[in-house]
Protein backbone atom coordinates (compact mmCIF):
# COMPACT_ATOMS: atom_id res chain seq x y z
CA UNK A 1 0.00 0.00 0.00
CA UNK A 2 2.77 2.38 0.06
CA UNK A 3 3.26 2.12 -3.61
CA UNK A 4 3.47 4.95 -5.07
CA UNK A 5 0.64 5.75 -7.20
CA UNK A 6 1.66 5.87 -11.27
CA UNK A 7 -1.24 5.73 -13.70
CA UNK A 8 0.83 5.88 -16.79
CA UNK A 9 0.57 2.84 -19.46
CA UNK A 10 3.93 0.87 -20.39
CA UNK A 11 3.77 0.14 -24.13
CA UNK A 12 6.79 -1.63 -23.76
CA UNK A 13 5.84 -3.80 -21.34
CA UNK A 14 2.06 -3.69 -20.89
CA UNK A 15 1.13 -3.23 -25.03
CA UNK A 16 3.81 -4.50 -27.05
CA UNK A 17 4.34 -8.19 -25.90
CA UNK A 18 0.25 -8.71 -26.31
CA UNK A 19 0.00 -6.51 -29.39
CA UNK A 20 -1.59 -9.34 -31.64
CA UNK A 21 -3.55 -10.85 -29.25
CA UNK A 22 -5.16 -7.94 -28.07
CA UNK A 23 -5.79 -6.93 -31.34
CA UNK A 24 -7.68 -10.38 -31.92
CA UNK A 25 -9.04 -9.70 -28.79
CA UNK A 26 -10.20 -5.87 -29.49
CA UNK A 27 -12.36 -6.61 -32.80
CA UNK A 28 -13.89 -10.31 -31.77
CA UNK A 29 -14.81 -8.58 -28.20
CA UNK A 30 -16.67 -5.66 -30.09
CA UNK A 31 -18.33 -8.06 -32.38
CA UNK A 32 -19.12 -9.99 -29.26
CA UNK A 33 -20.62 -7.24 -27.24
CA UNK A 34 -22.55 -6.15 -30.35
CA UNK A 35 -24.43 -10.26 -31.22
CA UNK A 36 -24.18 -11.23 -27.30
CA UNK A 37 -25.46 -8.05 -25.61
CA UNK A 38 -27.77 -6.29 -28.03
CA UNK A 39 -29.06 -8.83 -31.46
CA UNK A 40 -29.11 -12.26 -29.72
CA UNK A 41 -31.49 -11.19 -26.72
CA UNK A 42 -33.09 -8.81 -28.79
CA UNK A 43 -34.38 -11.75 -31.27
CA UNK A 44 -35.23 -14.22 -28.88
CA UNK A 45 -37.48 -11.42 -27.09
CA UNK A 46 -38.94 -10.55 -30.57
CA UNK A 47 -39.07 -14.15 -31.43
CA UNK A 48 -40.56 -15.76 -27.79
CA UNK A 49 -42.94 -13.08 -27.12
CA UNK A 50 -44.70 -15.73 -24.67
CA UNK A 51 -41.69 -14.79 -22.11
CA UNK A 52 -41.38 -10.58 -22.78
CA UNK A 53 -42.82 -9.81 -19.81
CA UNK A 54 -40.98 -12.61 -17.74
CA UNK A 55 -38.86 -10.66 -15.59
CA UNK A 56 -36.66 -13.42 -14.70
CA UNK A 57 -36.35 -14.70 -18.43
CA UNK A 58 -34.95 -11.58 -19.69
CA UNK A 59 -32.08 -11.59 -16.56
CA UNK A 60 -31.76 -15.33 -17.86
CA UNK A 61 -30.88 -14.16 -21.04
CA UNK A 62 -28.37 -11.38 -19.94
CA UNK A 63 -26.49 -14.15 -18.11
CA UNK A 64 -26.64 -16.42 -20.90
CA UNK A 65 -25.21 -13.03 -23.25
CA UNK A 66 -22.26 -11.94 -20.82
CA UNK A 67 -21.58 -15.67 -20.40
CA UNK A 68 -20.92 -16.30 -24.22
CA UNK A 69 -19.42 -12.80 -24.56
CA UNK A 70 -16.98 -13.85 -21.83
CA UNK A 71 -16.05 -17.19 -23.59
CA UNK A 72 -15.93 -15.43 -27.14
CA UNK A 73 -13.37 -12.75 -26.18
CA UNK A 74 -11.34 -15.14 -24.27
CA UNK A 75 -11.13 -17.55 -27.30
CA UNK A 76 -9.78 -14.55 -29.56
CA UNK A 77 -7.35 -13.65 -26.99
CA UNK A 78 -5.78 -16.97 -27.35
CA UNK A 79 -2.23 -17.71 -28.72
CA UNK A 80 0.96 -16.46 -29.15
CA UNK A 81 1.36 -15.75 -25.08
CA UNK A 82 -0.29 -17.58 -22.01
CA UNK A 83 -3.63 -16.31 -21.49
CA UNK A 84 -2.18 -15.27 -17.78
CA UNK A 85 -0.06 -12.92 -18.52
CA UNK A 86 -1.89 -11.32 -22.09
CA UNK A 87 -4.79 -10.39 -18.73
CA UNK A 88 -2.52 -9.27 -16.74
CA UNK A 89 -3.17 -11.82 -13.76
CA UNK A 90 -0.44 -12.46 -12.28
CA UNK A 91 0.65 -13.00 -8.98
CA UNK A 92 -2.08 -12.82 -6.21
CA UNK A 93 -1.39 -10.23 -3.48
CA UNK A 94 -3.81 -9.77 -0.53
CA UNK A 95 -3.55 -5.50 -0.67
CA UNK A 96 -5.70 -6.28 -4.14
CA UNK A 97 -8.57 -6.63 -1.72
CA UNK A 98 -7.91 -3.51 0.50
CA UNK A 99 -7.89 -1.49 -2.95
CA UNK A 100 -10.54 -2.96 -4.55
CA UNK A 101 -13.14 -2.26 -1.65
CA UNK A 102 -11.67 0.76 -0.94
CA UNK A 103 -12.03 2.09 -4.32
CA UNK A 104 -15.40 1.02 -4.46
CA UNK A 105 -16.26 3.01 -1.55
CA UNK A 106 -14.71 5.91 -2.61
CA UNK A 107 -16.32 5.90 -6.24
CA UNK A 108 -19.68 4.90 -4.87
CA UNK A 109 -19.71 8.25 -2.77
CA UNK A 110 -18.51 10.23 -6.50
CA UNK A 111 -20.80 8.36 -8.21
CA UNK A 112 -23.55 9.39 -5.83
CA UNK A 113 -22.31 13.14 -5.88
CA UNK A 114 -22.25 13.15 -9.71
CA UNK A 115 -25.80 11.27 -10.13
CA UNK A 116 -27.18 14.20 -7.94
CA UNK A 117 -25.83 16.98 -9.75
CA UNK A 118 -27.32 15.44 -12.97
CA UNK A 119 -30.82 15.00 -11.51
CA UNK A 120 -30.46 18.30 -10.00
CA UNK A 121 -29.41 19.62 -13.62
CA UNK A 122 -32.52 17.46 -15.55
CA UNK A 123 -34.56 19.13 -12.85
CA UNK A 124 -33.69 22.41 -14.10
CA UNK A 125 -34.06 21.70 -17.75
CA UNK A 126 -37.79 19.99 -17.32
CA UNK A 127 -36.18 16.52 -17.39
CA UNK A 128 -37.64 13.59 -15.30
CA UNK A 129 -34.68 11.33 -14.45
CA UNK A 130 -35.77 10.07 -10.94
CA UNK A 131 -37.56 7.55 -12.02
CA UNK A 132 -36.84 3.94 -11.00
CA UNK A 133 -34.20 2.47 -13.66
CA UNK A 134 -34.82 -0.77 -16.03
CA UNK A 135 -32.66 -2.88 -13.33
CA UNK A 136 -34.63 -1.53 -10.31
CA UNK A 137 -38.17 -2.24 -11.73
CA UNK A 138 -36.99 -5.82 -12.86
CA UNK A 139 -35.69 -6.31 -9.62
CA UNK A 140 -39.17 -6.07 -7.90
CA UNK A 141 -41.12 -7.18 -10.98
CA UNK A 142 -38.85 -11.25 -10.41
CA UNK A 143 -39.98 -14.14 -7.89
CA UNK A 144 -36.69 -15.35 -5.55
CA UNK A 145 -35.53 -17.44 -8.75
CA UNK A 146 -35.45 -14.65 -10.37
CA UNK A 147 -33.47 -12.08 -7.69
CA UNK A 148 -30.84 -15.54 -7.68
CA UNK A 149 -30.30 -15.26 -11.18
CA UNK A 150 -29.75 -11.49 -11.46
CA UNK A 151 -27.54 -12.04 -8.12
CA UNK A 152 -25.52 -14.30 -10.24
CA UNK A 153 -25.39 -12.28 -13.29
CA UNK A 154 -24.44 -8.62 -11.29
CA UNK A 155 -22.00 -10.23 -8.85
CA UNK A 156 -19.98 -13.23 -10.16
CA UNK A 157 -20.32 -12.89 -13.94
CA UNK A 158 -20.55 -8.91 -14.65
CA UNK A 159 -17.38 -8.18 -12.65
CA UNK A 160 -15.52 -10.54 -14.16
CA UNK A 161 -16.11 -10.05 -18.11
CA UNK A 162 -16.60 -6.93 -18.42
CA UNK A 163 -13.24 -6.23 -16.89
CA UNK A 164 -11.53 -8.22 -19.24
CA UNK A 165 -13.20 -7.10 -21.98
CA UNK A 166 -13.22 -3.07 -21.17
CA UNK A 167 -9.89 -2.58 -18.77
CA UNK A 168 -7.69 -4.77 -20.51
CA UNK A 169 -8.53 -6.06 -24.04
CA UNK A 170 -10.67 -2.55 -25.55
CA UNK A 171 -8.38 -0.38 -23.00
CA UNK A 172 -5.48 -2.18 -23.71
CA UNK A 173 -5.76 -1.84 -27.44
CA UNK A 174 -6.39 1.40 -27.58
CA UNK A 175 -4.15 2.66 -25.60
CA UNK A 176 -1.40 1.41 -27.93
CA UNK A 177 -3.10 3.04 -30.86
CA UNK A 178 -4.10 6.81 -28.70
CA UNK A 179 -2.57 8.25 -25.61
CA UNK A 180 -3.45 6.42 -22.66
CA UNK A 181 -6.07 9.03 -21.47
CA UNK A 182 -8.29 9.25 -24.57
CA UNK A 183 -8.48 5.39 -24.45
CA UNK A 184 -9.46 5.47 -21.06
CA UNK A 185 -12.18 7.73 -21.83
CA UNK A 186 -13.55 6.11 -24.56
CA UNK A 187 -13.55 2.76 -23.37
CA UNK A 188 -15.34 4.53 -19.69
CA UNK A 189 -17.99 5.84 -22.00
CA UNK A 190 -18.56 2.55 -24.06
CA UNK A 191 -18.33 0.94 -20.66
CA UNK A 192 -21.39 3.34 -19.55
CA UNK A 193 -23.05 2.88 -22.74
CA UNK A 194 -23.55 -0.60 -22.87
CA UNK A 195 -25.45 -0.54 -19.65
CA UNK A 196 -28.79 1.16 -21.57
CA UNK A 197 -29.66 3.44 -18.68
CA UNK A 198 -29.55 7.19 -19.29
CA UNK A 199 -30.19 7.61 -15.47
CA UNK A 200 -27.26 6.65 -14.22
CA UNK A 201 -24.87 7.21 -17.49
CA UNK A 202 -22.84 9.35 -15.47
CA UNK A 203 -22.34 7.65 -12.57
CA UNK A 204 -21.44 4.42 -14.64
CA UNK A 205 -18.80 6.11 -16.68
CA UNK A 206 -17.12 7.91 -13.40
CA UNK A 207 -17.04 4.16 -12.33
CA UNK A 208 -15.62 2.78 -15.39
CA UNK A 209 -13.05 5.11 -15.15
CA UNK A 210 -12.44 4.38 -11.70
CA UNK A 211 -11.88 0.66 -12.44
CA UNK A 212 -9.45 1.18 -15.54
CA UNK A 213 -7.27 3.53 -12.44
CA UNK A 214 -6.85 0.76 -10.32
CA UNK A 215 -6.10 -1.41 -13.26
CA UNK A 216 -3.52 0.94 -14.45
CA UNK A 217 -2.27 1.92 -10.88
CA UNK A 218 -1.94 -2.06 -9.40
CA UNK A 219 -0.95 -3.16 -12.82
CA UNK A 220 -3.36 -6.43 -11.96
CA UNK A 221 -7.04 -7.14 -13.36
CA UNK A 222 -7.89 -8.48 -10.32
CA UNK A 223 -8.06 -5.29 -7.70
CA UNK A 224 -10.32 -3.90 -10.59
CA UNK A 225 -12.25 -7.33 -10.87
CA UNK A 226 -12.76 -7.05 -6.88
CA UNK A 227 -13.36 -3.91 -7.30
CA UNK A 228 -16.27 -4.03 -9.63
CA UNK A 229 -17.55 -7.39 -7.27
CA UNK A 230 -17.38 -4.57 -4.55
CA UNK A 231 -19.76 -2.36 -5.71
CA UNK A 232 -22.47 -4.65 -7.64
CA UNK A 233 -22.94 -6.20 -4.20
CA UNK A 234 -23.57 -3.42 -2.60
CA UNK A 235 -25.77 -2.17 -5.23
CA UNK A 236 -27.57 -5.66 -5.33
CA UNK A 237 -28.36 -5.89 -1.42
CA UNK A 238 -29.56 -2.74 -1.01
CA UNK A 239 -32.21 -3.39 -4.28
CA UNK A 240 -33.01 -6.56 -2.24
CA UNK A 241 -33.84 -4.93 0.64
CA UNK A 242 -35.83 -2.39 -0.86
CA UNK A 243 -38.08 -5.34 -2.96
CA UNK A 244 -38.70 -7.28 0.24
CA UNK A 245 -39.26 -3.80 2.29
CA UNK A 246 -36.50 -3.94 4.84
CA UNK A 247 -35.92 -0.90 3.87
CA UNK A 248 -37.68 2.40 1.97
CA UNK A 249 -36.72 3.44 -1.07
CA UNK A 250 -33.46 5.55 -1.55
Amino acid sequence: MNEKINFSFNLNERYLPYEANLKRGFWGGIAALLLFLFMVPTALLLTLRTFFDDAAFIVVISLMSQLAMGVSVLCFLRGGTPLKKTLELGEWKASYIVVGVAGAAVFILLGEVVQQIYFWAADLLGVNLRDKSHIEILMLDMDWQGVAVLGVAAILVAPVVEEILFRRVIFGYLAGKVPWVVSLVITSVIFGLIHTEIRTLPGLILLGAGFQLVYLWQKSLYPAIIMHFANNVSAFIIMVLVKYNVIGEL
